[in-house]
């Protein structure tokens, strides 16, 4: 099983980092809302943990993409993978971390965001 055990505090803290990168509109469960963390007490949307074989941690955030930021892709997602290593509770888990992002979504902001 992976190192990381995930909070409420994690899953919230990791959610704010990837809201916080610029082109990123929110996060979304999907149409299927298989995209759902499920702690105690909480259902995260667009955050999924998965249990490894060893000390390594598989995060994927599924996002919904601000086509109003007019941000390369490639570019985002880099900047979200960042983000999310970022965290503190993350970036001290023993082992290596991967994170997958999913644009899942697209929508238009107004300029006012």
């Amino acid at each position: 099983m992976g190192s990381l055990t995930v909070t409420k505090d994690i899953a919230d803290a990791i959610c704010a980092a990837v809201l916080s990168v610029d082109g990123v509109a929110g996060l979304t469960s999907g149409r299927m809302a298989h995209a759902v963390l499920r702690i105690p007490g909480a259902l995260i949307e667009g955050l999924q943990v998965f249990d490894t074989d060893g000390p390594d941690v598989h995060i994927a955030v599924h996002l919904i993409y601000d086509l109003s930021s007019r941000r390369e892709i490639p570019q985002l997602v880099r900047d979200v993978q960042a983000a999310v290593l970022a965290v503190p509770a993350v970036a001290q888990a023993p082992g290596s971390t991967r994170v997958d992002v999913i644009v899942a979504d697209a929508v238009r902001h107004s300029p006012t965001k």
